[in-house]
């Protein structure tokens, strides 16, 4: 199972990409925050992709397209976790269950340091 490891920062940092309108998924499979930093670390996960332009409400009026390409301020928050100072913290496959991705996928901590590092585990189906 692929993974990668990144150094939190509040930019963001690429995960994995899927291509928008694809067929498949990705599934986090495991996470590990190691935050040796003297602050609490709030790492995020997001997902971002565009949705296609929709009807609402019973007039059909048409909804404008959801833009979730900008990796600061408009991804798809799928998962959270806080880390406190000078913690580890892992999470497996059962407790991610529930964590799907449909676009790119961007980790994203509250500080950006180089003392707290994310490996995210993954598979695309």
């Amino acid at each position: 199972m692929p993974a990668i490891t990144v150094a939190a920062n509040t930019s963001g940092a690429q995960a994995w990409a899927l291509t928008s309108g694809s067929a498949f998924k990705g599934h986090l499979e495991g996470l590990k925050i190691d935050n040796r930093s003297v602050n609490a670390e709030k790492i995020e996960g997001l997902d971002c992709f565009t949705t296609d332009p929709s009807k609402t409400n019973a007039a059909g009026a048409a909804q404008a397209a959801e833009d979730f390409q900008s990796i600061v301020g408009s991804g798809k928050v799928r998962f959270q976790v806080t880390v406190p100072a000078n913690e580890f913290v892992s999470l497996g496959k059962e407790d991610l269950k529930e964590v799907n991705f449909l676009g790119t996928v961007y980790v994203r901590g509250s500080v950006t340091t180089s003392d707290c590092v994310v490996t995210v585990q993954y598979s695309i189906k």
